[in-house]
């Protein structure tokens, strides 16, 4: 990264994923940070899928980070075109030259002042939610397809730790090889059904499942769903 950033004259940013803030083979960005101010380089985080929990919007900038990039329209439930930019104030200036009124790379991503407002306030809506209650439902919801999963058949069921950036809690579905199912299949099977369920693929040995955008009630539906599918094989 030192030889890729050289003197600074050679590199206009740093792009860093939020998502490998605290993975352990990652470079740390607080270092990534240091190397790049070192020759007067910014860093730019994009934390598009970041939260919750809500202290996201700011632990990114507390760490050194110039600008970081949040999506409108994932954990902060707004319009999906918007986004919100935190950081310099000089940065943030140069990025809406190249935004409405201004007719230049930044025409076709225009977005629309309604959006705008609604955005603004999905964001109030956001930083004066429940959090709590949030996090209490999200656990609900997965300690109950949990249950219905149980006992399977080769099936293993686990849980994804929540990460510092993403703290929501999921599930881990493994199958093992002599079930008669992979996981490609079971992913295919529960998009194909009805209803449709969407999960996270995790290759031949299964899936996993996030509870963040259910309603009250679909934890039951996405269950029975799974729990028919992983015992459509050799699984019961």
């Amino acid at each position: 990264m030192r030889a890729a950033i050289g003197d600074g004259t050679r590199a206009a940013a740093v792009f860093y994923l939020g998502k490998n803030f605290r993975k352990p083979k990652s470079v740390p960005l607080e270092q990534a940070v240091a190397m790049a101010h070192a020759v007067d380089v910014p860093v730019i985080v994009d934390a598009a899928s970041e939260c919750p929990p809500v202290s996201t919007l700011t632990r990114f900038t507390e760490a050194g980070a110039d600008l970081v990039i949040f999506s409108g329209g994932k954990s902060l439930q707004g319009p999906q075109s918007t986004g919100l930019i935190i950081g310099r104030k000089e940065l943030i200036s140069a990025c809406a030259v190249n935004g409405t009124p201004f007719a230049t790379v930044g025409r076709p991503m225009k977005v629309s002042r309604e959006e705008i407002l609604a955005f603004i306030k999905a964001l109030e809506i956001y930083l004066n939610r429940d959090h709590a209650a949030d996090a209490a439902r999200w656990e609900g919801k997965v300690r109950y397809i949990e249950a219905k999963l149980a006992g399977i058949s080769y099936v293993s069921i686990s849980r994804i730790d929540p990460e510092e950036t993403y703290a929501v809690p999921q599930l881990k579905v493994t199958i093992d090889p002599e079930a008669g199912l992979t996981g490609d299949d079971a992913v295919k099977s529960l998009l194909d059904g009805s209803p449709r369920i969407v999960v996270q693929e995790r290759g031949e040995e299964g899936f996993s499942i996030n509870p963040h955008n259910l309603q009250d009630g679909q934890e039951r539906i996405v269950a029975e769903r799974c729990r028919e599918v992983l015992t459509s094989g050799r699984a019961g």
